[in-house]
């Protein structure tokens, strides 16, 4: 089905719980999503997509190629927020795969299963990876402007640095291990590359500086 037969005349409250879609009219492709409030949850997607920060790449992209005039926000259906997942699914399910942003893996089978919602986190997980990448690459050789500088500049003024005063304390056993499993194999942002000659001569002065400083 194309995502635009999904809209009906029923009124729904956009200020309550439910499904909505985000329709690119240009392309007939939507997304699909819950939401405890419909008209804050759109306000969030706006925000991210002006901005060119929407996790999503393939709507993010879609957003930067059409422009937001090529963008319809539809509110499906009110619905408990107990029943906002299988309803997600049920519509996303009706929407041609090929037709559809929405990242994640959709089944027939609602409820999911817990085996089901094992299998999604670890696809969302690769998705994510694969997202980065290409959001990476696409900005790679991009060199801001002296008015960007200047714009990014003035923004941070003033503002507090999530981190002033805080301090990391000794690390637990327990949680070193976690970081440890957190960061290894594929995970790690280092995965499969190496360092040139010039970075490990980079590392090595600064690893003597900071022995030397310790004396």
């Amino acid at each position: 089905m194309t995502p635009n037969k999904l809209i009906t005349n029923v009124i729904v409250d956009i200020f309550s719980s439910g499904i909505y879609m985000i329709l690119c009219v240009a392309s007939n492709k939507a997304y699909i999503g819950r939401a405890t409030k419909i008209k804050n949850r759109w306000e969030d997607h706006k925000r991210s997509l002006k901005k060119g920060s929407h996790y999503n790449y393939y709507l993010q992209s879609s957003w930067d190629k059409y422009g937001k005039d090529n963008f319809l926000f539809v509110a499906l259906e009110n619905c408990p927020k107990e029943d906002l997942y299988n309803r997600e699914c049920f519509y996303t399910a009706q929407v041609d795969e090929e037709l559809r942003f929405n990242l994640a893996p959709i089944i027939d089978k609602i409820p999911a299963t817990e085996e089901y919602r094992k299998n999604l986190s670890e696809a969302k997980r690769k998705q994510s990876i694969e997202t980065r990448k290409k959001i990476g690459d696409s900005h790679r050789g991009m060199k801001h402007t002296e008015e960007s500088k200047l714009k990014m500049s003035n923004s941070a003024k003033g503002r507090i640095p999530w981190n002033k005063g805080k301090t990391l304390g000794p690390l637990s056993e327990e949680t070193k291990a976690k970081l440890s499993a957190k960061l290894s194999g594929e995970n790690n942002p280092f995965y499969g590359k190496t360092h040139s000659k010039k970075s490990k001569m980079k590392i090595s002065k600064a690893s003597k500086k900071r022995t030397k400083r310790k004396k």
